[in-house]
């Protein structure tokens, strides 16, 4: 090598370390960054301790034949008999001698305008006894509207598949 080259491939290392060191230095920093400012999940674990933690009664049922121009019977209470954890469970009831009806718990969560999130839901249940027919279906929503008849749910399977709690 001649001195010049020698002096060009002294400069070339040089700057070469630099400026990976400077790459590298903006990669951890990107790195940090990202998880920083990365959304963390946000989890609500109810267990109707406190009443209903502002969750919302709710339901979509027909007309009683037996009472005319009044719904079937249905309800929604806590109740101390049978819960999952705690001392308190939230018990839903509703008249099936009409084959349909739908109540639900409901509640609203604020988040950021134009923000797009992904919502998982879990929930445990309990059926008394296990059946092969399909005596009640358990359904959820998650979405932006306030679910108002039975159509708005989705069945995601039925509530006496198993006998006692389930997920």
């Amino acid at each position: 090598m001649t001195n010049g080259s020698l002096f060009i491939w002294n400069v070339w290392m040089r700057l070469g370390f630099k400026i990976c060191f400077i790459i590298g230095i903006l990669v951890l920093i990107i790195g940090a960054a990202a998880w920083y400012f990365y959304p963390k999940p946000i989890v609500y674990n109810e267990s109707f301790e406190e009443e209903f933690g502002g969750w919302i009664k709710d339901a979509d049922v027909p007309l009683d034949p037996n009472n005319p121009g009044q719904p079937i019977a249905w309800n929604v209470s806590r109740a101390a008999s049978r819960a999952h954890s705690g001392q308190y469970s939230v018990e839903m009831q509703v008249d099936g001698r009409q084959d349909d009806g739908t109540v639900w718990i409901e509640k609203k969560i604020s988040v950021k305008n134009n923000l797009q999130i992904q919502v998982k839901i879990s929930f445990e249940f309990y059926s008394e006894e296990e059946s092969f027919n399909v005596i009640a279906g358990v359904c959820a929503y998650a979405g932006i509207l306030n679910p108002e008849v039975e159509a708005n749910f989705t069945v995601v399977g039925n509530a006496n598949e198993f006998a006692g709690w389930t997920q």
